[in-house]
């Protein structure tokens, strides 16, 4: 296995957290992954998450954790590193135990197989980790055990989803879009700023007009994020759905566009 020169590994350091707080996230993590098909809270520092589960060694019941992965051919491998504790995690004892599992990713279940890596395979893994993820190799070097890297390979394909990248309009938009917005909803529904606005700018359009412009903005707002939602899941972008949602219903079609854009297909 390589071991990472710990004053390599030492340059930076990343907050890690560790006992109750570390369980509280997992189960956050877990949970709001299963409950939206990996749309939530999906990914940490930047890698993709998926779901491993487990049998327990002891009491053979199913145990659920969410993991980063690195997609490596055929399967994906996992970092045991537990924080870097003197330990290995519980999911790792459980699959050494019993090396069949079920991984989910995105939407997508599949029955595996999971595996160490040793040798040169674990070799080459540790190098691209010291590229991509440098806190597992400062992890290594600040704990005695051997971190094992663990290598699951579904039974059935798993459909990886695009890159949750979502495209940013420009800055223009947003300052527009977003003040334009702010500035209407107050003319329309606070009482202070209609009436300086009445008596300054446009004194002969009546109030309910301004608050029949504003929800009817907001409701193209709506109804433009549930189409981005809806044609960012029919192009295999599960995982940044939400994002291009969200962001379409703060700035409209400019988001839209971006996003019909990117998903268009050949004629």
């Amino acid at each position: 296995m390589t071991r990472t020169d710990p004053t390599r590994a030492g340059r930076a350091r990343w907050w890690t957290p560790k006992g109750r707080m570390l369980k509280g996230i997992v189960v956050l993590q877990g949970t709001a992954y299963r409950s939206t098909g990996g749309r939530v809270l999906a990914r940490a520092r930047g890698n993709p998450l998926l779901l491993l589960t487990t049998r327990g060694r002891r009491t053979g019941q199913a145990r659920t954790v969410p993991l980063p992965y690195f997609s490596e051919g055929d399967h994906v491998v996992v970092v045991a590193s537990n924080s870097a504790q003197e330990r290995h995690p519980a999911w790792y004892l459980n699959l050494e135990a019993g090396p069949e599992v079920e991984v989910q990713v995105g939407r997508h279940r599949s029955p595996a197989r999971a595996r160490r890596l040793e040798g040169e395979e674990a070799e080459r893994m540790w190098l691209r980790l010291e590229r991509e993820s440098p806190w597992y190799t400062q992890y290594q070097a600040r704990t005695a055990r051997e971190i094992p890297l663990v290598a699951i390979s579904p039974s059935q394909p798993v459909d990886h989803d695009v890159p949750v990248d979502v495209e940013r309009p420009a800055v223009g938009w947003w300052v527009s879009i977003l003040s334009g917005m702010g500035l209407l909803g107050l003319i329309a529904h606070h009482g202070g700023v209609w009436r300086w606005w009445s008596g300054r700018v446009t004194p002969a359009v009546p109030r309910p007009a301004y608050q029949a412009v504003f929800w009817v903005a907001v409701g193209l707002h709506v109804g433009e994020a549930a189409y981005a939602v809806r044609e960012a899941e029919r192009d295999g972008r599960s995982a940044s759905s939400l994002r291009w949602g969200f962001q379409t219903l703060l700035l409209g079609f400019p988001s839209l566009r971006l996003l019909l854009r990117r998903t268009a297909r050949p004629s």
